[in-house]
């Protein structure tokens, strides 16, 4: 039993190493709480759709992708990330006018996504965890924060070359 708590605490290390690499363990948990209460607060908004909007923190930089259906959702679910302590930046990459969606619609968004996500976990350059696919009418968002320019730009590539995306919104930032 031993011997197997091991194997799997050594795996989980070897998995982890590469982030470990990339921050502290401070700043994942500083990151994690930051998301957690960007979250948070955007679900108490009167105003914001907190299930429109995806957060993610990178050492203090919160991004804000999705899509949203006015101007003023939009500035309301960036000044409620800023008004938390320790967010550093906020980078709002939230969509607006995104439009209503039909049943059929909704369901090929959802395929295309799916589509995305697998073509993004195949390719070699990219590293599909880092990466956030939603899709509305077609439009493709990929948000998250990744390692090289070069990835951004492949990511792009991968998901542009499926069927049924009519446009490619790369929201992409690089990590600090």
């Amino acid at each position: 039993m031993r011997i197997k708590r091991i194997m799997v605490a050594t795996m989980a290390l070897l998995l982890t190493g590469p982030v470990l690499a990339e921050k502290t363990a401070g700043e994942m948990v500083d990151d994690v709480g930051l998301a957690a209460q960007v979250k948070t607060n955007l679900i108490d908004s009167k105003v914001v759709d907190a299930n429109d909007v995806n957060v993610e923190v990178d050492k203090g930089v919160v991004q804000l992708s999705g899509f949203v259906e006015s101007e003023e959702q939009r500035r309301e679910a960036a000044n409620i990330a800023n008004d938390i302590v320790g967010v550093k930046k906020v980078n709002n990459k939230l969509v607006v006018g995104s439009g209503k969606r039909s049943m059929g619609q909704t369901v090929e968004d959802q395929y295309i996504e799916t589509k995305v996500n697998a073509a993004l976990m195949a390719e070699k350059d990219t590293d599909a965890g880092d990466i956030d696919v939603e899709v509305r009418n077609g439009v493709v968002q990929l948000s998250g924060f990744v390692s090289s320019a070069a990835e951004k730009k492949r990511a792009t590539e991968v998901a542009a070359g499926i069927e049924g995306v009519t446009k490619v919104d790369n929201a992409l930032d690089l990590k600090n």
